[in-house]
């Protein structure tokens, strides 16, 4: 099973491209869901963020409070640098063996190309699992604004959340297939539906054994995702 990974920046749009593949009949897993889940349904971690953050980081109806929680991590302190650190070293290890676990029983099931989308695929420092991937990306302001009006944030909080992650640009250089989202949805939906038929019949990364095979693929889209 060829597996590609989907990344971006802060605002980048990501999880559109990731919809709009998922709607053309593909398999795409989502970081942030099974982040949210894990931290719903695992007794484990509910104890462990309810211990490190308080029970209140759990609304009555038991779902984390991912308002609350991503003020506290989020805050441009060292404490906030410090929380964050602890959330992502009680979640992210898990998130990672749940994808795994899904990814291992899609193989089985027969499934030849799936998709995983990931704010933070390089700095997890996980890009090996992935055959090839892919990342949205458009102008910093663009970004910034689309994220500003999704969050009901100030720009001052949204370039602070913007510095936790790997510059865009290092993220376009190790793609290999880059999506420019600063067009239209038209675009998106075009662009990204062109790029899909030369993804299908990709090769693992270890039967590819052309170093110079890396493609860019440059398209317009608009974006009005949930990425962080």
């Amino acid at each position: 099973m060829v597996v590609i990974g989907i990344t971006g920046g802060i605002g980048s749009g990501k999880s559109k491209v990731a919809e709009i593949i998922r709607t053309a009949g593909y398999d795409v897993l989502s970081s942030d869901q099974t982040a949210k889940q894990i931290m719903n349904d695992m007794p484990e971690v509910r104890y462990a963020i309810s211990k490190r953050f308080g029970t209140d980081m759990y609304k009555y109806d038991g779902t984390i409070n991912t308002r609350d929680l991503a003020r506290i991590v989020f805050a441009p302190t060292s404490e906030g640098k410090r929380a964050l650190d602890d959330l992502n070293a009680i979640v992210h290890p898990r998130v990672f063996d749940e994808h795994q676990r899904q990814l291992v029983a899609m193989e089985k099931s027969g499934i030849r190309l799936a998709f995983l989308e990931s704010a933070l695929l390089y700095e997890a420092e996980i890009e090996d699992a992935f055959d090839y991937i892919i990342t949205v990306d458009a102008p910093e302001d663009v970004r910034f604004s689309r994220a500003m009006i999704r969050d009901n944030a100030t720009e001052e909080t949204i370039k602070h959340r913007a510095k936790k992650q790997l510059p865009a640009n290092d993220k376009k250089s190790w793609a290999d297939f880059v999506i420019d989202n600063s067009g239209t949805p038209e675009q998106l939906q075009t662009n990204v539906l062109s790029l899909l038929p030369l993804l299908t019949i990709l090769p693992p990364r270890d039967e590819d054994m052309d170093d110079d095979s890396d493609v860019d693929s440059d398209t317009g889209e608009y974006d009005d995702d949930s990425d962080e």
